[in-house]
């Protein structure tokens, strides 16, 4: 939801706080996936 820009107001809200997974979990995952994007991109 977050690295889709999505709204907040699921039930994972009273569980996972957007700082908690921004800060490195998902930025990394987020890092991964244009690297893979980016390769892919200039294969062709």
């Amino acid at each position: 939801m977050i690295l889709m820009n999505h709204a907040d107001g699921d039930v994972n809200d009273g569980y996972v706080t957007r700082n908690k997974i921004a800060e490195d979990y998902l930025r990394g995952q987020q890092e991964t996936m244009s690297r893979y994007l980016m390769a892919a991109c200039n294969r062709g």
